[in-house]
């Protein structure tokens, strides 16, 4: 399906014009949970995680609940996290997103997020082990996974995931190139330890995301 990005780029700068703050929080909470704010916090945070990683290589039993550890705040925080952002970005653009924020870890939806980004993400680490390309592809079929869920609470992880492969089917380039045009936003970001993701790249990419997942809806690519 063909869109226009600087519609939805658009579209994104207007609504971080009448809820700035509220955004920020929200893409703050969405770039943790997708590991974009630790890659471009630099190169301290980077020296820090190297450190605790080294530690962690003592031994196999250390090493073993590290691993458990991360996987605990991946599936508890992250994941929630992500639905909740998800859904804040969603309402947005109607306006209804005041108290939205941390809704995946209300009771009826924690067990959903949990479950549906976790098939996600294996799925795609999974393809990843072939090789990049087939991860990156897989990637751009779950691009609506996170959205979806917050949309359809009654399907699975497995349901939805085929939803967004049949959404984007024919659309994954335009996908990328719709990613790829932050890349100046992505560089400014980097070289300033983070500040240009936090106050503007975050709140202004994963919006416009949200706007590209309603404008294939209104467009009848639900992937019923």
């Amino acid at each position: 399906m063909e869109f226009v990005r600087s519609d939805l780029k658009d579209q994104s700068k207007a609504l971080i014009a009448k809820n700035y703050w509220g955004m920020v929080g929200a893409g703050i909470a969405m770039a943790i949970a997708t590991g974009a704010l630790l890659r471009n916090t630099g190169s301290a945070a980077a020296s820090n995680e190297e450190a605790v990683q080294g530690v962690q290589s003592l031994t196999v039993f250390v090493s073993i609940l590290g691993a458990a550890i991360s996987l605990a705040i991946v599936l508890f925080i992250f994941h929630p996290l992500e639905f909740g952002a998800s859904k804040y970005f969603l309402k947005n653009i109607s306006g209804e997103a005041r108290g939205t924020l941390f809704d995946g870890f209300k009771q009826e939806n924690l067990s959903h997020a949990i479950s549906v980004y976790f098939y996600r993400n294996v799925m795609i680490f999974l393809f990843a082990l072939l090789l990049v390309i087939p991860g990156i592809i897989k990637s751009y079929e779950y691009y609506f996974v996170n959205f979806l869920a917050v949309d359809h609470p009654e399907l699975s992880g497995k349901e939805l995931c085929a939803m967004s492969k049949r959404m984007t089917d024919g659309s994954k380039w335009n996908l990328f190139v719709l990613d790829i045009s932050y890349i100046l936003w992505e560089i400014a970001a980097a070289l300033t330890g983070g500040l240009v993701g936090i106050f503007y790249l975050y709140p202004y990419r994963y919006q416009t995301r949200a706007n590209a997942y309603r404008l294939f809806l209104e467009r009848g690519m639900a992937g019923n």
